[in-house]
């Protein structure tokens, strides 16, 4: 029976050396498996941190766009109106003399009739004064 518990033994401790390598390589495969898995979420939080940056640098770039161009269209706007302003004067003026040009143009013929007149009314009260003096004398 010794030899039988011997043998038995013998291949216990072998059995135990196995169970040992086994439960080493089972830990170390384990160990490598999380190691994987975690160098893998280690990539996905870092590339999930370079998209949302991206991303905010995308939005940043677009809003700088916007307010850039909404600014240049109120300067653009600003400009239209002065100038309309300033057009709007110009043609005023211009209006105004060329207005003022027609009504001399078509009042010339009455202001000459006008004048001939008091110059005949003038002319004739002279001649009768000159005739009342001669008369007189």
């Amino acid at each position: 029976m010794s030899a039988y518990c011997t043998r038995c033994s013998l291949s216990r401790r072998t059995s135990d050396i196995d169970e040992r390598s086994q439960s080493s390589a089972s830990k170390d495969a384990n160990k490598e498996k999380y190691d994987g898995r975690q160098t893998v979420a280690d990539n996905l939080v870092a590339l999930q941190d370079h998209n949302l940056k991206f991303t905010q640098n995308i939005f940043l770039s677009w809003m700088d766009v916007l307010t850039h161009q909404a600014e240049s269209t109120r300067r653009l706007q600003q400009q239209w109106e002065q100038q309309t302003r300033a057009q709007q004067e110009a043609f005023q003026k211009l209006t105004s003399i060329s207005s003022q040009i027609y009504m001399d143009f078509f009042l010339a013929p009455l202001a000459l009739a006008r004048r001939l007149v008091e110059a005949t009314g003038t002319a004739a009260i002279e001649q009768g004064e000159k005739e009342s003096r001669k008369a007189s004398r």
